[in-house]
């Protein structure tokens, strides 16, 4: 509120000699599948694979590929078949 009366940005900026590129690798749930085969675990499972690091998605995507499935720490097990995860 206070910039828009102000008419001044009160946001940090710092210019760029070069545009910068960031690739960002994560792994999407596909909630309808998951929910209804983890049921009440749904929130948990979804929770894990949203913070997963870069190269645990790079393990199980290829786990998946091999495999058809992964396994996540707790013991869940995570298959191709049922399109649980999208990589993006």
């Amino acid at each position: 509120m206070v910039s828009l009366f102000a008419g001044v940005s009160l946001c940090a900026e710092k210019p760029l000699k070069e545009p910068k590129t960031v690739d960002v690798v994560e792994m999407q749930a596909n909630k309808g599948p998951m929910g209804k085969a983890f049921m009440k675990e749904a929130k948990t499972v979804i929770d894990q694979l949203a913070n997963l690091s870069l190269d645990e998605i790079t393990k199980y995507e290829a786990d998946l590929e091999t495999n058809g499935e992964f396994q996540l720490s707790d013991g869940v097990t995570i298959k191709k078949v049922a399109n649980f995860v999208i990589f993006v």
